[in-house]
């Protein structure tokens, strides 16, 4: 296994501290008083090896396939996802199915013909870590995830958006029960402008948080995206 990076086996210690202060509890997220108090809660279960399917609340996670089965991802991406480093794939069912495609190591020119011209997200694509995803659905429009991470940052951030609809992605590397932060990420939440639409939990099992008072689709985009980054951590422990 190749050596890690020193930030995060730092944090992994720092984290281990703070478990063993707050009396060796499983580590979890900071989800915060709004999403503890009005979000449904979700605990992940099935997680396990990388290609094993999951599920939490209504939604299960099938078809986990690291590389590309389905031939329309070459479609979504384009040629020169050939270069990618990392492509993994997954079904979410619990409403209309959707099929998911997940890269990370894009290349840039590829990136900004997702992108297009929307200035907002343009400063982020100078970054060193890319991770995007695709979520497309039998009638519903295909929706993109791209999230990056800059040199010394311990966590991505960027959007989710169907060119209609764009809503924010934050990573968090706060810990329940501690002060003491983690070296890499704990979680990410989901907002459109200030309010909360949700948060998916990395650690452990994993939980997912969604706010009823989103409309179905809404909640089938972000169970996509909470899926996504829980197969993305899974993928990171084999680098």
């Amino acid at each position: 296994m190749r050596h890690r990076d020193q930030t995060i086996w730092i944090g992994l210690a720092v984290a281990l501290v703070g478990l063993f202060l707050s009396g060796c509890k499983p580590a979890r997220m900071e989800a915060g008083q709004i999403l503890r108090e009005q979000a449904e809660s979700m605990p992940v279960q099935g997680r396990g090896a990388f290609d094993q399917d999951f599920r939490f609340g209504p939604y299960s996670v099938t078809g986990i396939h690291r590389d590309w089965t389905e031939r329309t991802a070459w479609g979504v991406f384009g040629y020169r996802d050939a270069q990618a480093q990392q492509r993994f794939e997954f079904r979410l069912s619990g409403g209309s199915e959707r099929i998911c495609h997940c890269a990370t190591g894009l290349d840039e020119q590829t990136i900004r013909g997702m992108v297009g011209e929307r200035s907002a997200v343009k400063t982020q694509l100078a970054s060193d870590t890319t991770f995007v995803a695709t979520f497309t659905g039998p009638q519903s429009r295909t929706w993109r995830m791209i999230l990056t991470r800059a040199t010394g940052e311990p966590v991505m951030k960027g959007f989710l958006s169907d060119d209609q609809t764009t809503l924010r992605v934050e990573g968090t590397n706060q810990l329940a029960d501690t002060s003491l932060p983690l070296g890499a990420a704990s979680g990410y939440f989901f907002q459109r402008d200030d309010a909360l639409l949700g948060a998916v939990d990395v650690l452990n099992d994993g939980r997912v948080f969604l706010m009823p008072s989103e409309s179905a689709e809404t909640r089938e985009v972000l169970a996509c995206a909470a899926s996504a980054l829980l197969l993305f951590q899974d993928l990171s422990e084999f680098k």
